[in-house]
């Protein structure tokens, strides 16, 4: 479970684009005026508290603002799922999709993720499943997809030996 965490976090800081770390970037620069600004104003109580909430949600605002920008306004991409299931007779999960492009700027690469999820309706495995699936499959698409151009994509990922176990595909492109 440690080593799944790791990977993830080095997964999050392989994918960053300079216009992520530009917001960031940005947003801390807020966070600094609008927290010395709460520093000027200290004696003035009920300013300097306002000022310091405003600052304390600003602090933690960056990862919700840029996935809101990146994958809604940037990047944002519409995806047609042609089939997405495993196959019957091998160890294989199949895909076929189509991705079209409805964002501003190109797409590079696109890494499609397939989360295998544990059986059962009860609190605990739906959480469970919300937050460390049994087993993901993460498999990258290098293409350039234009503004407003569709690209077809056919995708088989090997070893997939939970057939008969509920899956969630996810894409994430940038």
């Amino acid at each position: 479970m440690i080593e799944e965490i790791k990977d993830l976090l080095l997964m999050v800081f392989y994918r960053l684009s300079y216009i992520e770390i530009g917001l960031f970037l940005f947003i801390f620069i807020i966070f600094m005026l609008i927290f010395g600004l709460g520093l000027v104003f200290y004696t003035k109580k009920i300013l300097s508290s306002i000022l310091f909430l405003l600052a304390f949600v600003v602090l933690f605002s960056p990862p919700f603002v840029i996935r809101y920008l990146m994958q809604e306004k940037l990047y944002k991409v519409e995806v047609s799922y042609n089939r997405a299931s495993p196959l019957e007779y091998t160890d294989s999960f199949f895909i076929d999709m189509d991705i079209k492009n409805i964002g501003k700027l190109d797409i590079h690469k696109c890494f499609v993720k397939v989360n295998v999820l544990r059986s059962g309706d009860r609190l605990a495995v739906v959480l469970r499943n919300l937050f460390f699936a049994e087993k993901s499959f993460l498999r990258s698409i290098s293409s350039v997809i234009k503004p407003n151009q569709s690209e077809h994509f056919v995708i088989v990922i090997d070893d997939y030996h939970y057939r008969h176990q509920p899956y969630k595909v996810y894409l994430n492109c940038y």
